[in-house]
């Protein structure tokens, strides 16, 4: 008979082992994953003070600044459009070039 109490203590002892290895198993588990849902809702908010700070500041710089214009009002159309169309014709302006001209003066004397 004593056999058999010691049987069923070491049986009910492994069953606790099994099964508490089971719980730090699962507690490690719910550990890690309370962790990362903490850090995806930091990440969450700290996104979100990000942009109401952005639209924020955004709105604020918008509402004092006047509106860009896409051109200077300086400008009259007659610097923006041509107002003679450029020379179609193959010939080529002729210059003379400093070199031949001081090698005629030269020639000259």
């Amino acid at each position: 008979m004593a056999q058999t109490r010691q049987r069923r203590r070491e049986v009910a002892r492994a069953k606790w082992e099994r099964q508490q290895a089971r719980r730090e198993v699962a507690a490690r588990r719910a550990r890690r994953l309370r962790i990362a849902g903490m850090v995806l809702a930091a990440v969450v908010v700290v996104a979100l003070i990000t942009w109401l700070v952005v639209t924020i500041v955004s709105k604020e710089n918008g509402s004092n600044q006047p509106p860009v214009n896409p051109l200077p009002t300086n400008i009259t159309p007659s610097l923006i459009t041509p107002s003679t169309p450029p020379a179609s014709s193959g010939a080529t302006p002729t210059t003379s070039s400093p070199a031949s001209s001081t090698l005629a003066t030269k020639g000259n004397k």
